[in-house]
């Protein structure tokens, strides 16, 4: 039985999916904010896979940011979105001893570049490992502000129409 012991370290704001071997794979959270865990298998290779996707990327975007301004109390209990607009895809395969020692490194996601950066005693074949911010989803998060802004206008003019009125 191989034992991987995977450490992720700067996710303070990280927000993403991390898979070993295609299934996602749960981590504790330990004294000093990093993620840990301890993955056990058979196998002498392992593919590890870490994503972040937003949501605003998606094709429904519009409509679920008014959904959930609906559904929040007009913006009010609503998360905001992130500033930092980067999606990151890293993938690599992990060639495993009895017991492997991984710490990985989230890059501060600003313009583009590498992504994670690695710390071992086991070989890391990295596939992919890149970050970049989406200007798509920039102008996205700037629009759905916008609209809650002016939502949030409407509503207190028709409040103040409404107390005059009566």
């Amino acid at each position: 039985m191989n034992t991987l012991n995977l450490k992720l370290q700067g996710t303070s704001k990280f927000k993403g999916a991390i898979k070993i071997d295609g299934k996602a794979i749960k981590f504790k959270k330990n004294d000093f904010g990093s993620l840990i865990c301890k993955y056990q298998t058979e196998k002498s290779e392992v593919e590890l896979t870490i994503e972040r996707y937003l949501e605003l990327a998606g094709r429904l975007w519009f409509l679920m940011g008014m959904l959930f301004m609906i559904v929040s109390v007009m913006g009010i209990f609503n998360p905001w979105y992130s500033k930092a607009c980067a999606v990151i895809n890293y993938k690599s395969k992990i060639k495993l001893n009895e017991t492997s020692n991984v710490t990985l490194s989230i890059n501060n996601l600003r313009g583009e570049g590498r992504a994670i950066e690695t710390q071992s005693d086991v070989e890391i074949e990295e596939i992919s490992n890149y970050f970049y911010e989406d200007a798509r989803i920039r102008k996205r998060r700037k629009a759905l502000i916008i609209i809650n802004i002016v939502a949030w206008v409407l509503i207190i003019a028709g409040a103040i129409t409404a107390v005059i009125v009566l």
